[in-house]
């Protein structure tokens, strides 16, 4: 319930039902006050997992700080719930073996890229971002929409792809993007 996650859980919101899970009670608290869905507990446990109602689920997105984890919820999330779409942040200084666990469990990570948490979650906590869309003209992928914006702008965060019908999802490694679509981006 960090505030990148409640940002991306208010952009999830209206198309499906959102589950805030945490281990801080005053994160959850705080999530709980802004309308969501939570529950307290270690996310590596089956029970907190059951309790989000984690069976009924399409989509997990792990968005801590430590990308183990994050992966190590995914792998829960595969192996006890049978999620099918597992999303999670992998941050700059995790090594390759991490990152071929994400093909293990069948999972991509969040915004394409190695991303730091801290950085982000300050800045949307102080209010220190703009929101910013780009339409998309010719098909591509998440990925290589992160790389032609490095080339510009090393400042931004690509949040969510809406689709012509208004639906978001989140941006993530491993999707493409069709022309007409937009990326919702932070910078």
């Amino acid at each position: 319930a960090n505030p990148l996650g409640l940002f991306i859980a208010k952009q999830l919101k209206g198309d499906q039902e959102v589950v805030i899970i945490d281990g801080n009670r005053e994160l959850v608290a705080e999530a709980k006050q802004q309308g969501y869905k939570t529950v307290h507990g270690n996310i590596l446990k089956e029970e907190t997992m059951e309790d989000a109602g984690a069976i009924e689920k399409g989509t997990f997105i792990a968005l801590t700080g430590n990308s183990e984890i994050n992966l190590l919820a995914a792998q829960l999330a595969d192996d006890a719930f049978f999620i099918p779409n597992k999303i999670v942040l992998v941050s700059p200084n995790e090594n390759g073996a991490d990152v071929e666990l994400l093909d293990k469990v069948d999972a991509t990570s969040m915004f394409a890229d190695k991303t730091e948490l801290e950085p982000w979650s300050h800045r949307i906590s102080t209010g220190n971002y703009e929101e910013n869309k780009q339409k998309i003209e010719e098909e591509t992928t998440t990925r290589e929409w992160v790389k032609e914006h490095q080339n510009k702008n090393a400042d931004f965060l690509p949040v969510m792809i809406i689709n012509t019908e208004g639906q978001k999802r989140p941006f993530h490694y491993n999707d493409d993007i069709l022309p007409g679509e937009q990326v919702l981006y932070l910078s």
